[in-house]
């Protein structure tokens, strides 16, 4: 695969715009015994997405072996391109690839950012939006709609052509397989779309944590989702991002299903070393600075706050009660 990151280097600069069927990324990671895809990203601005943590920590046990460590303040993780996303545009028959150049993983909640570079002509022409979000979730009762990408299937051919089909799961145009080809030394990708919805009831919020299991703040939906549904987006009633998808449980056969959904505040400590229009370069600075400069746009930043704990680190606290 072409490397276009070496043509090319991204940087944030505030923009106006959004549509759900441009932001939701299927994933793909490369390893040793070949291709393996799974998960969903997010994309909230410009060359930066999001996914579940425990997606990205996944990819790297399979490319390196191990858990990703638990990441210092200043620290990011270097993929070489291990791992890549796919995006639709253009109603679904123009595809663009990322590659993921470093991600950083949370502390706080179970989120990771993605720096995306692009890795096909269609990705060097996109021209990126922001999402709307809301960091806080939806109220008890609320309706709520996922999206994400299952049962994703990856077949390698003789002249270096890579088919991929997916089970998508969306409110809105999505896809149900890709083809990518290689074709005079750049990628394109054609898709096809078959769309389906999943909608669910606010049943409980954790303001904090559920348990030990989920020690970060989200919230219950009455949904079913699939296991490689992780990092998908959910949506309010108003079109905002206002959670990740974290989990399912496997019920018995006309039981109801329930799902766990990551709330999104936490993530606004989260510390990141992208270069930013107007910035310094390679400077470090929290994710609610992007929010603050309007470069995400994420409704309720003002109700967070970073305060410095006794061993060094960052606290994210929210001051208003759920």
């Amino acid at each position: 695969m072409e490397n276009m990151s070496n043509k090319f280097t991204p940087i944030f600069k505030p923009t106006d715009w959004c549509s759900i069927n441009k932001v939701a990324l299927p994933l793909l990671s490369k390893t040793f015994s070949g291709f393996c895809p799974g998960g969903t990203a997010v994309m909230i601005s410009q060359y930066l997405a999001i996914t579940a943590r425990h997606v990205v920590d996944a990819y790297f046990k399979n490319s390196e072996g191990t858990l990703i460590p638990q990441a210092e303040e200043d620290q990011h993780l270097v993929t070489n391109h291990l791992i890549q996303a796919a995006q639709i545009l253009e109603n679904g028959e123009v595809g663009a690839l990322w590659n993921i150049e470093k991600w950083w993983p949370s502390n706080h909640t179970d989120i990771a950012f993605l720096f995306l570079t692009p890795g096909n002509q269609a990705a060097l022409d996109y021209k990126g939006h922001p999402l709307s979000m809301n960091l806080l979730p939806p109220c008890v009762g609320k309706i709520v709609h996922g999206f994400g990408y299952h049962s994703a299937k990856i077949r390698n051919e003789a002249d270096n052509t890579t088919n991929w089909k997916t089970n998508p799961t969306t409110i809105s145009g999505i896809v149900e397989e890709i083809y990518e080809k290689k074709r005079d030394s750049i990628n394109t990708t054609n898709w096809k779309t078959n769309p389906t919805t999943i909608s669910g009831i606010v049943e409980e919020i954790y303001e904090k944590k559920r348990d030990s299991m989920l020690n970060w703040p989200s919230f219950r939906i009455h949904a079913k989702v699939e296991n490689d549904m992780s990092g998908g987006p959910i949506f309010n009633k108003h079109g905002e991002l206002c959670g990740l998808i974290c989990s399912g449980t496997n019920v018995p056969e006309g039981e109801e299903s329930i799902a766990y959904v990551t709330t999104l505040w936490p993530m606004m400590g989260t510390q990141l070393d992208i270069d930013r229009d107007g910035h310094p370069k390679h400077t470090k600075y929290r994710v609610l600075e992007l929010a603050r400069d309007n470069i995400l746009k994420a409704k309720h930043w003002d109700d967070i706050c970073l305060h410095k704990n006794d061993n060094g680190g960052i606290d994210v606290l929210l001051n208003r009660s759920l």
